[in-house]
């Protein structure tokens, strides 16, 4: 079997884990321009691996062009990957319904830090990403009085990493609005689970309200033109 990987921090401790079952590692860059974009096509195309570490929606979006161009449909040359792992922006459920239907793949939403490494992944259950608690201790901090919040409760997402020894992040300030779940998984793993809503900096005020762009995705996605998910909100000034 073979693995396709991009270049990130915490790839190394994915790329030994798959190398002990026996796959072997592809390198490319997954970055959505139009050469990477052309590349991972090819290595769909041709090599047909089983898994794919990491996609993003204008990666989707643009290796499904490739394979229009040359007539054929994403589901017959990306259903080689039995997963892929997802990853930069909150995944929304529609676009996971709309890539599993496309690619005819499981998508598992993991997330992470290009600073420190990936600290949370999800299980078949897509109830929530589990942290991994003996690595990083977690935290959730009110963003004005850095106080740490309860389980449930939405905050900023802290970590400090307990093995790391080349980067020793202490409370790491993440700038991602998250809220914990420490309750056991339907899975059987009791870790806990993080349950992402957006960066800080993405936050918007309509109407009195804050929103994050992924709580207004499942509606902009039922426009047949943002089907794919990839949209930006403008706001003029007054």
């Amino acid at each position: 079997q073979l693995a396709l990987f991009g270049w990130h921090r915490g790839n190394p401790c994915i790329e030994r884990a798959v190398e002990k079952i026996g796959a072997i590692r592809i390198r490319t860059d997954l970055y959505a321009i139009p050469p990477e974009i052309a590349r991972n096509y090819y290595v769909a195309r041709h090599l047909k691996p089983a898994y794919c570490h990491i996609v993003t929606a204008p990666l989707i979006e643009g290796m499904g062009a490739e394979a229009q161009m040359e007539g054929l449909s994403p589901g017959d040359v990306f259903r080689c990957y039995r997963a892929v792992t997802w990853s930069g922006d909150v995944l929304s459920d529609g676009l996971r319904r709309r890539m599993s239907e496309r690619w005819r793949t499981e998508i598992f939403e993991v997330g992470g830090l290009g600073d420190l490494n990936f600290y949370c992944v999800e299980c078949s259950e897509h109830d929530g990403m589990h942290a991994c608690d003996d690595l990083f201790l977690i935290e959730i901090v009110d963003p004005k009085t850095k106080e740490v919040l309860p389980p449930g409760a939405e905050g900023v997402l802290v970590l400090t990493a307990l093995a790391d020894e080349a980067v020793p992040a202490i409370r790491w300030w993440s700038e991602d609005i998250c809220y914990l779940n420490p309750e056991p998984c339907r899975c059987g793993r009791t870790t806990t689970r993080i349950r992402y809503r957006g960066r800080q900096i993405y936050q918007l005020q309509i109407a009195g309200r804050l929103l994050f762009p992924s709580q207004i995705a499942g509606s902009v996605e039922q426009i047949p033109e943002a089907s794919h998910g990839i949209f930006q909100v403008i706001k003029y000034a007054a």
